[in-house]
């Protein structure tokens, strides 16, 4: 499976030099912190793999920058880091049994840890029952607060996320065609041996 990943110096360097490159816990912010762990869990389950090391974490890439007919990342575009930042992008050839895809607009729900409604009615019913409960968003997301209510409702919530894997379905309420999706990938390493090609260039 063809794949494209954006490092920096450092994270090319570290995979020319070690041969090997993991993510790590120290390259995730907090914030990001459960979805990621999230993930994680989704990649033991679909891929079949087993982790004692909890501080492991996927390594991202891209299968489908911008849909079908744009799958490898324009280095003209913006918003890949900071302006003016030396990047590289390293193209690379994954067994597709060890890479999982995504839907990456729709794993902004993970990240935001919202609901991710089958179609408008759907999103209607989770919205009365949050209501009819009295419970908001920032409830849902203060782990502080416990209740049998509260998780039943937070269970309903990452359910809802198994949605970002059915790239085959389209959910015009949500979300857009296959073919003009942008498709994630997430895999536990990359190495040497399966990199294709580099190109190093300055973020704008």
């Amino acid at each position: 499976m063809r794949l494209w990943t954006i490092k920096d110096i450092n994270g090319y360097n570290e995979l020319k030099e070690t041969k090997i490159l993991r993510g790590k816990t120290e390259y995730v912010d907090d914030e990001f912190r459960m979805a990621y762990n999230w993930m994680m869990e989704q990649m033991k389950n679909k891929l079949k793999f087993s982790l004692t090391n909890s501080s492991t974490y996927p390594v991202w890439a891209w299968y489908q920058w911008g849909g079908a007919n744009k799958k490898k990342p324009d280095l003209r575009c913006s918003g890949y880091e900071k302006k003016g930042k030396k990047l590289f992008r390293i193209e690379t050839e994954i067994e597709k049994d060890k890479v999982l895809l995504s839907d990456f607009d729709l794993f902004h729900y993970v990240l935001n840890y919202w609901y991710l409604p089958k179609d408008e009615e759907d999103q209607n019913i989770f919205d009365k029952e949050m209501k009819k409960n009295n419970i908001t968003l920032f409830d849902l997301q203060n782990f502080n607060e416990n209740s049998k209510l509260l998780d039943e409702l937070r269970f309903k919530v990452e359910k809802s996320w198994n949605q970002i894997f059915d790239l085959d379905i389209y959910n015009e309420y949500v979300d857009t065609t296959e073919r003009e999706k942008s498709i994630q990938a997430t895999f536990l390493e990359l190495r040497w041996e399966q990199v294709i090609n580099v190109k190093e260039f300055i973020a704008r």
